[in-house]
């Protein structure tokens, strides 16, 4: 009779709620699936749920056939996949015990030198309104192999409040097959200095030392060198620390395209105008380490300049925030946009570059094109 009364109670156990009770809740994912950190043969897969769950990554280049995760219960997860292919298609979902919260999604690995992409850049974008859910859209259409983002990520203040209406949900798709990579604006210091920022993007460590991880760093795509810096920085960080490391980094690399982002640009014509300590600190080591084109925010606007010491700079500042006049017209102005939200697309193809700015309603505002000598392959 004892063992009847175990196998009752060991039946009751695991045969789920009792008959009128409501279901145990369904966990939820709050935000994301986001990428970061894409090399050519890895990834990282971020995300959030409503409580503690044990959560895995299922993907494959044909079905789910691989897996990775922890074992740990956590609301804030972080998966990272190795040992892929370059420039290979992975589709992958999401498991948490035996719910499939997040599917039909896939990324593509980083592709290797010689291969042709494109990116998209475009910055001073958290405002929440619906013209950067517009934007978002454009930008999700021309499927962008990467996205990089020139600061003011979330208004006004850069507060963590604010990371899901105003920048997790207006690039949701995109974000969760594309990685971007940022560099943190004005705006995005003034919570904690930065501290959301950085508890929300996971980015290389391999910045100058003595400056916070993260604010500064560089990576390849392609037959590309991108080196991102933060201008929020004091002079004296920027002189002793920073400009040191960017000439190294440089110097270090032989990509044929190098590419530079940060938030304050040297020149501009819209409302707030060139920054004299970038022109005077970091232009400089740019020129000296021939990158080819820079990107900034900070001015709400487009503008592309002229060659200026072989270099050309790009405002593209007109993400999604208010958009701002032109104010301090200068000598090196090829051509000045304020009429509508855009972002800057980039195509990388061997020596040829191709570069157009997009309006929200998909007209190209502006486009130049680039191409290096035969003789630097």
């Amino acid at each position: 009779m004892r063992f009847l009364f175990v196998a009752i109670l060991s039946l009751w156990l695991v045969s789920g709620p009792v008959p009128g009770q409501p279901a145990p809740a369904r966990v939820q994912i709050t935000r994301g699936p986001y990428l970061q950190l894409a090399t050519e043969t890895s990834v990282q897969i971020l995300w959030r749920t409503d409580r503690p769950a044990t959560c895995r990554v299922e993907y494959g280049t044909d079905g789910y056939s691989r897996s990775a995760g922890s074992a740990r219960a956590v609301t804030r997860h972080r998966v990272g996949l190795t040992g892929l292919q370059p420039g290979t298609r992975y589709r992958y979902r999401i498991r948490c015990g035996g719910q499939v919260l997040r599917q039909g999604v896939s990324f593509t690995t980083s592709k290797p030198a010689g291969k042709p992409f494109r990116f998209a850049v475009f910055g001073d974008s958290g405002s929440g309104e619906p013209g950067q859910q517009r934007l978002a859209a454009r930008i999700a259409a021309a499927s962008p192999d990467l996205i990089l983002h020139t600061g003011d990520i979330v208004y006004p203040r850069g507060a963590e409040a604010g990371y899901d209406s105003r920048f997790f949900q207006p690039y949701r798709a995109l974000l969760a097959q594309v990685v971007l990579w940022p560099v943190p604006g004005n705006h995005d210091r003034l919570s904690n200095r930065g501290g959301p920022y950085r508890s929300n993007f996971v980015l290389p460590r391999n910045g100058p030392a003595g400056v916070t991880p993260e604010h500064c760093y560089s990576f390849d795509y392609g037959d590309a060198h991108f080196v991102a810096l933060d201008s929020n920085l004091s002079d004296g960080e920027l002189a002793g620390r920073v400009v040191p490391w960017l000439r190294r980094d440089l110097a270090g690399t032989q990509r044929r395209w190098r590419f530079a982002f940060f938030h304050h640009p040297p020149y501009s014509a819209g409302l707030h105008g060139g920054s004299a300590r970038v022109r005077r600190l970091l232009v400089p080591a740019l020129s000296q380490g021939a990158v080819d084109v820079v990107f900034n925010g900070h001015d709400h606007t487009y503008e592309r300049t002229h060659p200026v010491g072989g270099i050309t700079y790009i405002v593209t500042g007109a993400g999604g925030a208010g958009l701002y006049r032109q104010k301090h017209p200068h000598q090196h102005t090829a051509r000045f946009y304020n009429r509508a939200y855009s972002f800057t697309l980039v195509e990388v193809n061997g020596r040829h570059l191709r570069l157009r700015q997009i309006a929200a309603d998909g007209t190209v505002v502006d486009q130049a094109a680039w191409q290096k000598p035969a003789a630097s392959e």
